[in-house]
């Protein structure tokens, strides 16, 4: 009886509106500001010839409709998959502090050393991986990449305490 009300078995309301819905009308609002901002302020140009504010607002555009389906995905799911838990909030707090320390250490440490340290701790830490393939996998990655960026594809990367 009560599941048919719109409540669920647990007292929480199973309405329209939640997090997930909120998320995405954030989307949706910033996308609309930022298409009528280069609309308004940056030359699109032409198909043929595109304009500085065509890959804004292509951006904008892309992010207008990641929105829109943030809420459609949101609106269509199950009152059960919507439980609102915060369970993996320890899990994000770990991906972010990862994130931040690549932002920070870049330029001190270098790009092969940064992200031989943030897979390391992502692998071992966050994922819990064993040890050998978790470090072997690390290792490929930070100098595979550095080899593809640096070399074959000519970036400059930032050079840290070892000079590479």
């Amino acid at each position: 009886m009560a599941e048919a009300a719109g409540v669920e078995t647990s007292g929480r309301r199973a309405g329209f509106f939640s997090a997930g819905v909120g998320a995405g009308l954030l989307l949706v609002a910033t996308g609309t500001f930022f298409i009528w901002r280069s609309l308004v302020e940056i030359p699109v140009g032409k198909l043929h010839q595109p304009g500085p504010g065509a890959i804004p607002l292509f951006l904008a555009g892309a992010l207008l409709l990641l929105g829109i389906g943030v809420i459609i995905a949101e609106a269509m799911a199950t009152a059960s998959t919507k439980d609102g838990h915060w369970s993996d909030i320890g899990h994000a707090a770990l991906l972010v502090a990862g994130c931040m320390f690549t932002a920070l250490a870049m330029e001190r440490l270098g790009y092969i050393l940064t992200i031989l340290a943030v897979l390391a701790f992502f692998l071992l830490v966050v994922e819990r991986k064993p040890v050998i393939p978790a470090v072997l996998v690390a290792f490929g990655m930070s100098f595979g990449s550095y080899w593809l960026l640096a070399k074959v594809m000519k970036q400059t990367l930032p050079t840290g305490l070892l000079g590479f």
